[in-house]
């Protein structure tokens, strides 16, 4: 945070790297769908003003939009809640319950650090999904060393 000077709460401070967090997570499911849609030809200008909006796709909530109906547009059985159903039902209630409030005014209110690193952890598990049918090598080679993040950040006082 060397280039951040925060001089208001740090519950606003939280608020802002969980909703730049958020943001970095739909962006890359856009990307990811973006790059795997270009290698299978599946992506083209009829379907690109979905990458670019996903609210275009008419889900029932915008956790839908993104981790069923963006990944569905390549193939239907990668879809979050047909692949991971755990992570599915997990991540909508993380949608309901704290991403839809701050992206709407709500600041998170008590600075209770293990809740915001389960969101972390939340979003390693997301991003293992996303490896599953968007793997980093694709990327750059090399790039699988990323994966499994969890496994290697998560303290024992975390652990379920």
């Amino acid at each position: 945070m060397g280039y951040l000077h925060w001089y208001t709460r740090s519950d606003s401070l939280l608020t802002l790297i969980l909703q730049r967090a958020i943001t970095g997570i739909e962006a890359y499911i856009c990307g990811a769908v973006y790059y795997e849609g270009g290698v299978r030809s599946i992506i083209d200008s009829n379907n690109i003003k979905y990458l670019k909006n996903p609210f275009l796709l008419n889900g029932s909530s915008t956790a839908d939009n993104y981790y069923n109906k963006l990944p569905g547009l390549l193939q239907d059985d990668i879809r979050l809640k047909i692949m991971e159903k755990k992570l599915w039902k997990k991540t909508f209630k993380y949608y309901s319950e704290l991403r839809n409030p701050i992206f709407h005014g709500y600041e998170i209110s008590k600075s209770d650090v293990k809740n915001v690193y389960e969101a972390f952890i939340l979003m390693a598990e997301i991003f293992e999904w996303i490896d599953l049918w968007h793997p980093p090598e694709h990327l750059i080679k090399g790039g699988s060393i990323f994966q499994d993040i969890k496994k290697k950040f998560i303290p024992e006082w975390l652990e379920h």
